[in-house]
């Protein structure tokens, strides 16, 4: 569904190009995808036009948002799908969703190069969320409470904000949304390191087990504290192969996109650019199978 018309009445871009295909071929079943943003107030007559275009055509269409999450896929990836079905057929239920059992964790590579790691430098612009350094995780994906997926961020400048471009996420969460824009600066996860995760807050001060701080030392002020973050974590970025995964994709298939000779810059952009593979499965399988 990309290209929607800016322009009020007019039909330009990729989408529209696709009323050629469809007049010529006619094909029984459409599948479309596109960003939550296009059934979004701002969108949504765009998307109205196409979709009674479709049915002038005489497709019955059925569309919702998603997310990757939903299906088992460590993922935050909302997205609208749309399926149309030409004539007359049985109407079309989207999938339920299922649990999810997985994090970031769980797609991460054994062995990765230290060129993935980021420097002490950067590190110590890491700006952590409080929750971050404080949750004791346990039972992560049973709790009603939606979990924070950032870590923090990395301040790469005096007084430098938050964007997406800097933002570090808990890798014992889930991820945020892969884009193609990724290749530019792949996402950045943060690694507890499970010796130093026994501390809590007493009274506003932070306490830690003192049995395996070592060196670790802590100055705390009220609920502020600055604490130097020496092996409680470790900061760097997904591989290709990470994001790939978080895209649904088994190793089998990454492995041959890898030894087709294609770019690591254009792999991150690939991922970003894909649809993931757990929910599509699932809509097939229920157009299908049910």
């Amino acid at each position: 569904m990309e290209g929607l018309s800016k322009g009020s009445g007019t039909r330009s871009g990729l989408l529209w190009e696709c009323e050629k295909i469809i007049k010529h071929c006619k094909p029984k079943y459409l599948l479309m995808e596109n960003v939550k943003n296009l059934v979004s107030k701002k969108f949504k007559p765009e998307f109205d036009k196409w979709v009674n275009w479709l049915e002038e055509q005489g497709y019955t269409n059925y569309w919702d948002v998603l997310n990757s999450k939903d299906y088992k896929v460590p993922q935050n990836r909302e997205r609208v799908f749309m399926v149309s079905i030409l004539g007359e057929d049985k109407k079309y239920e989207f999938p339920k969703k299922l649990p999810l059992e997985s994090s970031i964790l769980d797609v991460l590579e054994e062995n990765v190069s230290d060129k993935y790691y980021l420097s002490d430098m950067l590190v110590n612009r890491f700006i952590p969320n409080e929750s971050f350094l404080i949750d004791k995780i346990n039972k992560r994906f049973e709790t009603p409470k939606e979990p924070n997926i950032q870590a923090g961020f990395i301040q790469k400048s005096e007084g430098g904000t938050k964007h997406q471009s800097n933002i570090v996420m808990n890798a014992e969460y889930i991820s945020r949304t892969l884009t193609a824009g990724d290749y530019k600066a792949p996402p950045m996860i943060a690694i507890k390191n499970k010796l130093f995760c026994e501390y809590r807050y007493d009274e506003g001060i932070r306490l830690f087990n003192k049995n395996i701080c070592g060196t670790l030392t802590a100055k705390c002020s009220g609920r502020k504290g600055i604490l130097e973050y020496s092996d409680i974590f470790k900061i760097r970025k997904l591989t290709t192969t990470e994001c790939f995964r978080l895209m649904g994709m088994n190793d089998k298939d990454i492995q041959a996109i890898q030894e087709a000779g294609i770019s690591a810059t254009q792999q991150y952009k690939m991922a970003g650019n894909s649809i993931v593979i757990t929910v599509l499965e699932e809509i097939f399988r229920n157009l299908f199978l049910l």
